[in-house]
Formats: structure tokens, C-alpha cells, sequence
């Protein structure tokens, strides 16, 4: 009983994880998708500060989407303001990671800011992160929560055939330790990509690190707009951040933006 015990286990918490993140995405409103569309077509005018306007007004009112975010950013490098472009792009990512036309428009806009500026290409560090970063990337966190779920399904479907059909040891352990493998490979990637989306910023502006957190203290490095860090802590109007390679400096927090939209 002990593996049907952790099995419900895991079912509980990634079925509530799914349930909480679906409750929080509301259907479009009709008024909304006026906006919406108001927006899109302010943008084909090239009224693109009326139609930034537009979507970030949606936004404020609670909603959110893959495409409202990935047109905001789109607004933003029409305007030349690169790092609230990089924000959005980032932001709408995380939701339609597969849109082929989010990773040309995204691509383009890093490789315009030299967004590889802490790891050198080809380190050990990047092709250590390689397939973990492809498998991350292309999935969703809630998708990878659905996985998952249907993947405790499955195993505990093939516990209880293999014992109540009686399959041969064999074949039950094979089949078991394949899914189990699956589930391994997919727990590791919501657990990696969980904690690197958490507490993610980007530079909004060019801006400076300082070892403490004063004007009047040392520089320690430079960051260009676009770039990301992730927030220690706070103190008053500083954050503490740490770059990828390990840097850490005090910033102004007016000079960065949460990935992860506040509120």
C-alpha cells in the first residue's frame, strides 16, 4: 500500500497545482476582446504608444495571454524601448513557448542586446544546461504539472493491472520503471524551471550593480537593458541580485521589472 499511498500523494498535489493555476485564467470577456482588438488595430496603424496603452490596461484589469503579451512587447520594440520589449517577450513565453512567430520576434530583439554576455559560448555551463534548457522551454510549468498528473496515472494503472491481471514481473517492472523514468525526467523539469523563473527581473534600462546599497558605493558591474537577474532580497529602494554567473550587486529597483507581473 505504500507506493498507492505515495502515488495519491503526488496526485493531490499536482491536480491542486492545475486547479489553482486554471481558477486564476478567466475566459475573455466580450469587452475585453474589444479592447483587444482596438489595441491590434491601433498597432497596424503604427499608433504603437496608443495601442501599448491599450494592452497594459487589459493587463491591469487582472487579465492575461500569451498573444496580449507577446503584442505588448511588439509595441515596445516598435518605440525602441529594448527592455520592456525583452520583459514581454519573456512574460508571454511563459505561457505559448511554442509560437514560432514569439521565438523569431524574441531572438531577433536579444541578439540585438547581447543578451549571452555571462556565459561565453560553448561553455561547460551551457552545454551542461542544453537539454534540460530544450526540454524546459518547450513546455509550460502547468504543462508539465498535466504531465505529471497523467503520468501518476499511469503508474498507478500499471500497478494495479500488474497485480489484479497478475502480469508477468517482469513485464511489470519494466513498464513501471520506464513511466517511473518519464515522471523522473519531468519532476526534474518542473522543479529546475520553477526555480528559475522565480524571482526573475529584467533590466528595464541600462543600470549599474553596486557592492552595497548606496549611489555613493562601488560599482561592481554594468547591465544592459534586457538582461535578467534573479532578486535576493530587498532593502528600501535597492534589490539585491544575482546575474547567471554569480555576480551579485545592489540595484535601483525603478531600473528593473519582475518577470512575473506583481498584483
Amino acid at each position: 500500500m505504500k507506493p498507492l499511498k505515495f502515488l495519491a500523494i503526488i496526485w493531490a498535489l499536482g491536480f491542486s497545482f492545475i486547479f489553482v493555476s486554471r481558477s486564476q485564467a478567466a475566459t475573455t470577456s466580450h469587452e475585453v476582446q474589444q479592447k483587444f482588438s482596438e489595441a491590434n488595430a491601433a498597432y497596424r496603424k503604427g499608433d504603437y504608444s496608443n495601442a501599448q496603452k491599450i494592452y497594459e490596461g487589459i493587463i491591469q484589469q487582472g487579465w492575461e495571454s500569451g498573444p496580449l503579451y507577446y503584442n505588448l512587447a511588439n509595441s515596445y520594440f516598435k518605440r525602441g524601448e529594448i527592455g520592456e520589449a525583452v520583459l514581454n517577450y519573456e512574460r508571454s513565453s511563459r505561457l505559448i513557448p511554442r509560437d514560432p512567430d514569439l521565438k523569431a520576434n524574441s531572438h531577433y530583439v536579444r541578439s540585438l542586446i547581447d543578451s549571452n554576455l555571462f556565459f561565453p559560448e560553448n561553455s561547460f555551463v551551457e552545454q551542461l544546461m542544453l537539454p534540460w534548457e530544450w526540454h524546459m522551454e518547450f513546455y509550460t510549468l502547468n504543462e508539465i504539472a498535466m504531465m505529471l498528473v497523467i503520468l501518476v496515472a499511469l503508474l498507478a494503472i500499471v500497478h494495479m493491472s500488474g497485480i489484479y491481471l497478475q502480469w508477468p514481473k517482469r513485464l511489470r517492472s519494466m513498464a513501471f520503471g520506464f513511466l517511473f523514468g518519464v515522471f523522473c525526467v519531468f519532476a526534474t523539469s518542473f522543479m529546475v524551471k520553477m526555480n528559475h523563473e522565480q524571482n526573475m527581473a529584467m533590466a528595464i534600462v541600462p543600470t549599474m550593480a553596486h557592492f552595497e546599497p548606496r549611489d555613493d558605493a562601488t560599482v561592481h558591474f554594468d547591465l544592459k537593458e534586457g538582461n535578467h537577474v534573479k532578486i535576493l532580497k530587498a532593502s528600501g529602494i535597492w534589490w539585491k541580485v544575482k546575474r547567471p554567473d554569480g555576480k551579485m550587486g545592489w540595484i535601483p529597483q525603478k531600473d528593473l521589472q519582475e518577470v512575473e507581473p506583481q498584483g
